[in-house]
């Protein structure tokens, strides 16, 4: 059978293979043997190799096994021929870089779904092109209007704890796109988003009394 829609098996494999491959590694780590001394990184990534039958080259390529050498060394520091004030400070560098490596390359992964996560996003209306709904007396409970309210700004709230540049401007009255410029800026502007700011603001300022009240 084929892959569903949006399931990649490959990527899936892959990651299972490194996964595997990564408690082999730390398996053939373990168990090197106590008194058994290297010259370098090299001479460890060697054993290693020997050991977990991979490729002296893909434990250096692949940063999840290079992490886990560079680990072992700040562990071990005396396993490695040379001062042993040197070994692991230079190991934990290396080990510091590794992880910071992997981090990005996790974070450019996300950043590719969610650029197709929006690119298949149907195209919404222009700021100020459709007419404003739900404000007109007899059009919803103010309760109504208080949960809806809230609820979009817990979601603003969380873009913007994730720096994905999605902002309030108060002063102007407008939902922004900081990462965009010119018309694309704005999402969402006056008048459509008047009740919203002034709930916010309302918010706000009901925030600041129960603080003055408390001190």
């Amino acid at each position: 059978m084929g892959a569903r829609k949006g399931q990649n098996n490959f990527r899936d494999h892959q990651r299972k293979a490194v996964e595997d491959g990564l408690r082999l590694v730390e398996r053939v780590l373990k168990a090197l043997p106590r008194g058994t001394r290297y010259a370098d990184f090299n001479a460890l990534k060697r054993a290693v190799a020997q050991g977990t039958g991979l490729h002296a080259t893909t434990l250096a390529r692949n940063p999840h096994y290079r992490k886990a050498l560079y680990q072992f060394i700040v562990a071990n520091p005396g396993r490695i021929d040379g001062p042993t004030e040197e070994a692991a400070p230079r190991a934990t560098l290396k080990a510091q870089a590794v992880a910071a490596e992997i981090r990005v390359r996790a974070a450019q992964r996300d950043l590719q779904r969610l650029r197709r996560f929006v690119e298949q996003q149907p195209a919404f209306p222009a700021p100020g092109t459709v007419d404003a709904i739900g404000h007109a007396p007899g059009a919803g409970t103010q309760a109504e209007f208080d949960m809806t309210a809230t609820v979009l700004a817990r979601l603003l709230a969380r873009l913007a704890e994730k720096e994905l540049g999605i902002v309030v401007d108060m002063e102007r009255g407008e939902i922004v796109d900081a990462a965009e410029d010119g018309s694309r800026r704005v999402i969402a502007g006056k008048p459509d988003t008047g009740p919203f700011i002034e709930w916010m603001r309302r918010q706000e300022a009901r925030r600041r009394a129960l603080d003055e009240e408390a001190t």
